[in-house]
């Protein structure tokens, strides 16, 4: 498990910070902003451990805001995720029918979508676990026709250069089991 606190890593002549502190500094600098659960009126009941974290990019962020059917329903199921809400995830693709969250073939690619079942047309977001409980969107929102074909290929691969270009060498989470990437309430299909 990687540290929360700031331990910079010598390599060589090069230095490694965190990825919480990478997080922090993509923040500060405008490139990611929280994603906080505030249109949900339940969302005080849900204490403060409990919540998972997502980060998304100003673009994904003012697309949320937009006053939308569309947006808001995107914005509830990211929420969903945010309160710990159960969802059901998949980490093969076999088992990807009916989730809300999957993990994408070639798992070795660590690039998970966010289904957003309720929307017309059907919405995705992408992008990868930073820590446990800790996800950043790099992509969306997309809608599934635009998907098909070499769509889903073409997709990853600018997930995980938009990736690099904010964390650089740090990896996202890798891993076997869920609790790898979830810890709160989750039902794996």
């Amino acid at each position: 498990m990687r540290s929360l606190f700031y331990r910079p890593l010598n390599v060589g002549r090069l230095t490694y910070m965190s990825i919480s502190d990478e997080i922090r500094n993509r923040c500060t600098e405008g490139r990611l902003l929280r994603l906080e659960a505030l249109a949900d009126p339940r969302a005080y009941q849900v204490a403060s451990s409990d919540r998972q974290t997502i980060y998304v990019s100003p673009d994904i962020a003012k697309y949320l805001e937009w006053d939308d059917e569309l947006a808001a329903i995107a914005q509830a199921d990211l929420e969903d995720f945010i309160l710990g809400r159960e969802m059901a995830v998949a980490l093969k693709r076999e088992r990807h029918q009916g989730c809300r969250m999957a993990r994408l073939d070639r798992p070795r690619d660590e690039v998970w979508e966010i289904r957003v079942h309720e929307a017309k047309p059907q919405l995705r977001f992408f992008g990868r676990f930073a820590e446990c409980d800790v996800f950043i969107v790099l992509i969306g929102p997309i809608g599934r026709r635009d998907l098909f074909g070499k769509g889903w290929d073409r997709i990853k691969r600018e997930c995980q250069t938009k990736w690099e270009r904010l964390f650089g060498l740090n990896p996202p989470v890798i891993g076997r089991t869920i609790h790898d990437y979830i810890s709160k309430k989750v039902r794996v299909v």
